[in-house]
């Protein structure tokens, strides 16, 4: 046991090493098993693009968790999807595509193995790297994306650190990413998805692209940016 114990130490360390200069983690997923059903929601009403409220019970409470892949359909049953970012007192909030009074005809909720988390880390300071860099070959089936995080753990001072992603060449958010000078808080792409750009298809790239760094202090010392994928 020790002995293996110490083996899987020095495969971590392996893998951490070879993450340099560029790293980037896969997590979650259905794996190779069923990733669940989806579930209607029986009752909700759209608040805004990015929230929505139900009946606050115990029942709701434990449905609409954060992390909770969601999915909500117009009239003609298209889907867009997102995933729960918070609940409080039948307020539920949520990242992805936008709840636009198009998409609130119908609400289906599945389960968290239908969540799929790219994690992308560049060590040292950022730079300029745009476009076609931090580039991962989509290998899976086609998913969704609703939402990017990125967190600076040195603020960039100066100007903001500013980017993107790419689904295969075009602009996931239609506004950039923005880390604010001064600031090492994670920032979020809320409801800054494109309708047109959101979908990955198998054998797709996925490209992080940086078009701003601070003028005096980049900012970075380990940029890390996640993105996170739904499976319909």
């Amino acid at each position: 046991m020790r002995k293996l114990l110490i083996n899987f130490i020095i495969s971590c360390l392996f893998l951490f090493v070879s993450c340099t200069p560029l790293c980037a983690i896969e997590t979650g997923g259905p794996g190779t098993g069923s990733p669940g059903h989806w579930y209607a929601v029986s009752s909700f009403t759209r608040s805004d693009d990015d929230t929505f409220t139900v009946t606050d019970n115990s029942f709701n409470q434990a449905i609409f968790i954060v992390g909770r892949p969601i999915r909500y359909a117009d009239t003609s049953g298209t889907w867009v999807y997102g995933i729960v970012t918070s609940y409080s007192t039948g307020t539920v909030d949520l990242d992805g595509q936008p709840m636009t009074t198009a998409y609130d005809t119908l609400m289906q909720y599945a389960e968290v193995s239908r969540v799929r988390q790219i994690t992308f880390i560049m060590p040292g300071n950022a730079v300029v790297v745009d476009p076609f860099s931090f580039t991962y070959y989509w290998q899976l089936a086609s998913a969704n994306a609703v939402r990017s995080t990125w967190r600076a753990a040195t603020a960039p001072t100066g100007a903001n650190l500013t980017g993107n992603i790419e689904i295969n060449g075009a602009d996931l958010h239609a506004s950039e990413i923005s880390i604010t000078a001064g600031s090492t808080a994670e920032f979020d792409s809320s409801t800054d998805i494109q309708s047109a750009n959101f979908d990955i298809q198998f054998g797709e790239t996925l490209t992080v692209t940086v078009s701003q760094v601070g003028s005096a202090i980049p900012g970075g010392n380990e940029l890390i940016v996640s993105v996170i994928f739904i499976f319909p």
